[in-house]
């Protein structure tokens, strides 16, 4: 299911600009997986959470019709 609606995003969000980027739970091990998986890398960016210990991972995926790799 995570894999088709990630699909379906992906497939709506192309063509609306460079990439998707999402923020996952540093210890979140399954969900950071899952996210390599389908091109998502991590850029080193982290926010705190505030509501609780730990923070966030900046993670991006360069959407195909609207990634310029020069």
């Amino acid at each position: 299911m995570a894999d088709a609606l990630l699909d379906h995003v992906s497939s709506w969000a192309d063509g609306r600009g460079q990439c998707l980027r999402l923020y996952v739970y540093e210890h979140a091990t399954p969900a950071r997986r899952f996210y390599a998986r389908h091109g998502f890398v991590n850029t080193g960016r982290t926010r705190a959470l505030g509501f609780t210990e730990g923070s966030t991972l900046e993670m991006v995926r360069p959407l195909q019709s609207g990634f310029d790799a020069r």
